[in-house]
């Protein structure tokens, strides 16, 4: 998940800094709108009982999955529509995109916490370790494989990783649903 969310927040600054035209502004606007998303996302996941939870991050997983394919698509037409728009207009369409799509990719990793919490030894530690290492790995690769094969293609990555995910959560869901409950 470290390594999804950093394919799309970097691909996604390489896309958007024309668009705003000054690079501090375009990574403070992104930066301000995935984490604010990303945090109510976690927020709110954490209102879901443990039955359902898992089918909620399969579920958030793949519209982000879902959601990044249609920024693909949707985007180009859509900053060429608006680029003569005041720079503080610019500024609230790109956080009204972007802070819905964070909102899903802060579902998943937390939601993936409490399960992993209630398994035999405690591996949360090593989850949030594994994710940090994946998140700096992630970016530099963002970085790489956008000059290597563009950020379109890495963007395309990063809906991978998160289709990825939802294909995981969801059998994790299906699994937990045929076995009896222990809470």
């Amino acid at each position: 998940l470290g390594a999804g969310y950093m394919l799309l927040e970097v691909c996604l600054a390489q896309k958007l800094i024309l668009y705003l035209g000054y690079p501090a502004l375009t990574l403070s606007v992104i930066l301000f709108s995935l984490l604010v998303g990303s945090g109510l996302g976690s927020l709110f996941s954490q209102r879901w009982p443990r039955p359902q939870m898992l089918r909620t991050a399969a579920v958030a997983a793949l519209l982000v999955s879902l959601g990044t394919v249609a920024l693909i698509v949707l985007l180009p037409p859509l900053l060429s529509a608006t680029l003569v728009w005041p720079i503080t207009r610019r500024c609230l369409m790109v956080m009204a995109l972007l802070v819905p799509l964070g909102f899903g990719m802060g579902i998943p990793f937390p939601t993936g916490l409490r399960e992993v919490r209630t398994w035999p030894g405690s591996i949360v530690p090593w989850a949030w370790g594994v994710n940090g290492v994946a998140s700096v790995l992630g970016s530099m690769l963002a970085m790489l494989l956008g000059k290597l094969f563009g950020f379109q293609t890495v963007l395309l990555g990063g809906a991978a990783v998160y289709a990825l995910v939802f294909a995981v959560a969801s059998a994790a869901w299906s699994r937990a649903h045929r076995m009896p409950s222990a809470d």
